[in-house]
Order: C-alpha cells, then structure tokens, then sequence
C-alpha cells in the first residue's frame, strides 16, 4: 500500500505508526531520520497525521520551490560545521 507511494524505504516507518495503540496515535509525536529514509512525501504525510518530522533529505528528493528557497550545494558546503537550513512548514510545498 505505501510502498508504491513513499518507497520501500519508507513505508515501513508508515506501517509501523499505523501500528501504534489507539490511546497513544494523539500524542505529539517528532520523529526524526537520515537521508535514506526523509523525503517530503513523508513528512507531509506526518504533518497530516499531526506529527512532526525532521530529517536530512538528498538534494535529488527536492522540488523546484524547495531548490530555490535553500542554499546550493556549494553555498551549504561553505557554511561552518555544525550549520543548518530549514523550510519551515513543509504543507506549503
């Protein structure tokens, strides 16, 4: 069901909150991944669940908008260690 949409990778992470006890599917929940796992299909799929996501994602999995809103590649890899970039509310893209 999820694999077609989200990716092998990534509906398992789906299948599993599916899983989770009804007394529990409320709480505010943050997950967060690594770039094999995060892509934007993901997290807006969190964000409509009500839950929050945070994760690297591979400059291949961004959009258009997305591509003009953060830094390049080669401006990223100037900025000191340690630095990072968001877009915000991920329901806008």
């Amino acid at each position: 069901m999820y694999d077609k949409f989200f990716g092998k990778c990534t509906a398992p992470r789906l299948k599993f909150l599916d899983n989770f006890a009804e007394e529990i599917k409320h709480l505010n929940f943050q997950l967060y991944f690594d770039n094999l796992f995060t892509s934007v299909n993901l997290l807006l799929e969190l964000s409509n669940r009500g839950y929050g996501g945070t994760g690297t994602l591979r400059e291949n999995k961004l959009n258009k908008q997305m591509k003009a809103i953060l830094l390049s590649k080669k401006q990223f890899d100037k900025q000191a260690r340690g630095e990072s970039t968001t877009i915000g509310d991920i329901k806008k893209y």
